[in-house]
């Protein structure tokens, strides 16, 4: 039995995310946010969980960072 995050689950919060404007907030030009969510997406397809789980923390940490102001790195 699977506990990962069912695909649909991914999908309704990215289809949110961008109705709701959060990818324009504070845009850094390092990152490339079409790139990140197409990683998730491709992993996501590709029923590759642990790839998945890493690309959504990965992103998660850093949007969180950016929306704080924190620069996302341990001191």
């Amino acid at each position: 039995m699977c506990t990962c995050v069912p695909l649909r689950i991914i999908k309704i919060y990215l289809r949110y995310a961008r109705r709701a404007g959060l990818r324009r907030q504070r845009r850094n030009p390092d990152r490339d946010g079409a790139k990140e969510h197409r990683r998730l997406e491709e992993a996501a397809l590709a029923r590759d969980a642990d790839t998945a789980a890493a690309v959504l923390v990965q992103h998660l940490t850093l949007t969180a960072a950016a929306l704080t102001g924190d620069s996302g790195q341990a001191t």
